[in-house]
């Protein structure tokens, strides 16, 4: 018993630190979002690119809500079996108690020949009995707990609804939002002599940089949430 409830609580620890991960990863890629967003506003030869980029992006905030949410749902599981195991813990304790006294109980019996006696110590015996068969039935209730939460671990698919609805929530678009404040990777590009003249200081190698700098934390996301997943 004691084996399992650190084992519990070692596993709760473990999805708090899956939940901060994830919660972090969150939040990079809601940069990464922003960036791209900037990116399709200052050339918008690049907003497609960017665009795409945001969209991607958006998909691995939807699979890490999903993983937040069932990691979440885990933790409350994995709490209730803790509790179900004390208390089974509890009870095998109250059977140990009782299977002493049902020893001493049949030694009094064979001392004093007493028929009264013999009765309490089988009555003691009886609920020994009925608390050991609780006690293994704990097995029985962790088991059923994990095929509860793991028995369907199938993705489902992310519709472009929800790749919308991520974007609108980050980059404050949607119907009631100013013209300005619309979301750029969606907007038609502006004529070449209506562009802002671009900084000196920003080169075409520079802009080469942050691309694959930015892919390389995609891939490193990428691969955090299978290791969540795992």
């Amino acid at each position: 018993m004691r084996k399992w409830t650190l084992s519990l609580r070692s596993q709760i620890r473990s999805l708090d630190r899956t939940i901060v991960s994830s919660n972090q990863a969150q939040a990079k890629a809601k940069l990464l979002i922003v960036q791209a967003d900037k990116r399709g506003r200052r050339d918008p030869t690049r907003a497609k690119q960017a665009e795409k980029e945001a969209r991607e992006m958006a998909r691995e905030i939807v699979r890490i809500r999903r993983e937040i949410e069932r990691t979440v749902t885990i933790k409350a599981q994995v709490n209730s079996t803790l509790l179900k195991v004390q208390e089974a813990q509890a009870i095998r304790q109250v059977g140990e108690s009782m299977r002493v006294g049902s020893r001493v109980m049949r030694q009094m019996s064979v001392l004093t020949k007493l028929p009264e006696t013999r009765a309490e110590a089988m009555k003691f015996m009886m609920e020994y009995e009925k608390n050991a068969v609780a006690a293994e039935m704990t097995d029985e209730i962790m088991d059923d707990v994990l095929d509860d939460v793991l028995g369907d671990d199938e993705e489902v698919g992310i519709g472009e609804g929800e790749v919308d609805q991520i974007l609108a929530e980050i980059l404050k678009t949607g119907p009631a939002a100013q013209p300005q404040q619309r979301n750029p990777l969606k907007a038609v590009a502006p004529t070449p002599e209506l562009l802002p003249a671009a900084p000196q200081t920003a080169t075409a190698e520079q802009e080469d940089e942050d691309e694959e700098d930015n892919e390389a934390i995609m891939d490193q996301m990428r691969n955090r949430l299978e290791a969540l997943r795992g």
